[in-house]
């Protein structure tokens, strides 16, 4: 991911890695990131900086700025699907746009999502819960946040209510699907940019079969 920006005099570039095992094997994060950062004139590398955190930053303020246009305006339970550093970042900005009260996270590991409930709990000055199913979380929630790199969709469609508001992040790779394609079908489906989403992004499957396209989104 490169960048130039020219007031400041410097180039860079972000790489991301990805490895589902980490969690399990190695009790590290499944995404890692480094920026390179060079200065313009020279090509000098002035900076290697970890990325991650800036990395969660923007994700929470891209999820942020999602709710606050497309959510409903008195939401006030959120729920959470993955807990990762991604979601972090989400409930982060959703905190900032939203009255939120007793956020519910799921994680296919019991431990992290304790384990989120208690970090996020502390930083946010209100109380996570885990829950033992995604399927719990879905039909109680006024705003849905999803960071599941996953092969088959975490969410049952018949399970959402109406009016939910979905921020779906996790999906980097074609071949995986975190929502299912009849959600997509019945949405207002807004996206950031349809040429990355269709290939490799979230919506990579839906569009692949057909049964969804350009024509089809909200914006």
């Amino acid at each position: 991911m490169p960048a130039y920006a020219g007031p400041l005099g410097v180039a860079g570039v972000k790489i991301v890695t990805g490895n589902t095992k980490n969690s399990v094997k190695y009790v590290l994060p499944t995404i890692q990131a480094a920026t390179v950062l060079n200065d313009a004139k020279t090509g000098l590398p002035i900076a290697l900086m970890g990325a991650s955190y800036s990395r969660m930053i923007r994700i929470g303020a891209v999820a942020a700025v999602a709710a606050k246009y497309l959510s409903r305006k008195d939401s006030k339970v959120a729920g959470i699907i993955g807990a990762g550093v991604q979601v972090r970042g989400q409930l982060m900005g959703l905190v900032e746009v939203r009255s939120i009260q007793k956020p519910l996270v799921y994680d296919i590991s019991r431990e992290q999502s304790e384990k989120y409930g208690e970090e996020m709990s502390q930083r946010l000055g209100i109380e996570v819960l885990p829950l033992e199913t995604s399927e719990k979380i879905a039909g109680k929630v006024d705003i849905l946040a999803i960071a599941a790199p996953a092969s088959a969709p975490v969410i049952s469609d018949k399970r959402l209510s109406a009016g939910v508001h979905v921020n779906a992040v996790g999906v980097s790779t074609g071949g995986k699907q975190e929502i299912p394609t009849e959600t997509c079908k019945r949405s207002k489906c807004v996206v950031d940019q349809y040429e990355q989403t269709s290939k490799i992004g979230g919506m990579s499957v839906t569009v692949s079969s057909g049964d969804f396209g350009r024509k089809d989104l909200y914006a």
